[in-house]
């Protein structure tokens, strides 16, 4: 990154204050062209007039609102047809003040398509044409509060362990193709996201709010050192790779199955295609192959005979009490003999 070319555009969301202003000017002293996109025309020029004076750097503003999916999209496209773009900043967010019973619904909407959406969007436009041109960096701020949610509010801590988790994926998805990931966990953070969602910085100790400057400038140390996670206000970085390998080794227990006995190989099973519209023949297929799959297990019979007959009742609601259970037993000894069960007649004989 410290050897950018005037060749290279850097588009930057949420650019016209905090910390997408605070990026664009870095990125400016470091000779990157520039797209600054926000719904604020009129700071965005200003501050393209500013950087151009400073740094001699081509600047174009772009104003959209992303939380409107036209202008989603408009700047989707611009990222997957314009190939001097090599590196995509996504901070635009917004927070919400109080819990989430007491968010009212054009709220939650405004923030889950800015904060979800929007990222989401542009950072597959951006993987697309990336991964093509094997080269370019995706930047993705989130915060610490992805890992403290019990420390904010429910709607906005969900959102940034959203870009949390879609980054990593999103870094593993591009392994090996040249793409760069980084998401970066700001903590308390001296910006208007404050102010605009209500709340205020008066009840934190002083000590515990970082400024921008500071939070832009250790983001791209951690960048320039290839971090896929950078959180600024943390002092030792061991502590964070200790909790991923904590993380990570919980990877096998989460493969095990919950039910100590041991499950046996099957085949996987083939379901029959989803019926047209209208027809119910096709739906009920599909109900039956599941109950036959159901009917292998030996264990915790008896709860699965009673789940069979709920199902069943939905599959053949036509039939008598009667039919149905005999019908079930028929089921359940088919699919033991499908699945190679030696006792399946002798089990199936004392009910």
């Amino acid at each position: 990154m410290n050897a950018a070319t005037h060749s290279q555009t850097a588009l930057i969301t949420g650019a016209s204050s905090g910390i997408g202003a605070t990026y664009a000017r870095r990125l400016a002293a470091r000779g990157y062209n520039l797209l600054l996109v926000a719904r604020n025309e009129e700071r965005l020029q200003q501050l393209a007039t500013e950087l151009v004076a400073n740094h001699a750097v081509q600047v174009e503003v772009l104003a959209a609102d992303l939380s409107q999916n036209d202008d989603i999209e408009r700047v989707a496209a611009r990222l997957r047809s314009d190939e001097q773009i090599s590196l995509l900043i996504n901070c635009a967010g917004v927070a919400l003040n109080g819990s989430l019973a007491e968010a009212d619904l054009d709220s939650a909407h405004h923030l889950l398509q800015l904060n979800l959406l929007a990222l989401t969007m542009l950072s597959s436009a951006a993987a697309v044409r990336f991964g093509l041109a094997g080269r370019g960096a995706i930047i993705n701020i989130g915060s610490v509060v992805a890992l403290l949610p019990e420390r904010f509010n429910a709607i906005y801590s969900a959102s940034k362990a959203y870009v949390l988790s879609l980054s990593q994926s999103l870094h593993s998805e591009l392994s090996g193709t040249g793409v760069q990931v980084q998401v970066v966990l700001p903590g308390v953070t001296r910006t208007e996201i404050f102010e605009r969602s209500g709340s205020s910085l008066a009840q934190i100790p002083p000590s515990m709010v970082m400024e921008v400057d500071e939070l832009v400038d250790a983001a791209l140390r951690g960048f320039d050192q290839g971090e896929l996670v950078t959180i600024p206000s943390l002092p030792d970085s061991n502590e964070w790779q200790a909790l991923t390998q904590a993380r990570l080794q919980l990877a096998p227990n989460c493969r095990t199955t919950i039910r100590p006995h041991a499950i046996t190989e099957r085949p996987p099973v083939r379901l029959p295609p989803r019926s047209p519209r209208g027809s119910h023949r096709a739906l009920n297929q599909r109900r039956l192959v599941r109950l036959l799959y159901l009917a292998a297990d030996n264990q915790s019979f008896t709860d699965h005979k009673q789940l069979g007959r709920q199902r069943l009742r939905l599959a053949c609601p036509s039939r008598s009490a009667q039919r149905q259970h005999i019908l079930l037993n028929l089921l359940l000894v088919t699919g033991r003999l499908l699945m190679g069960t030696e006792s399946a007649w002798a089990n199936s004989a004392g009910r």
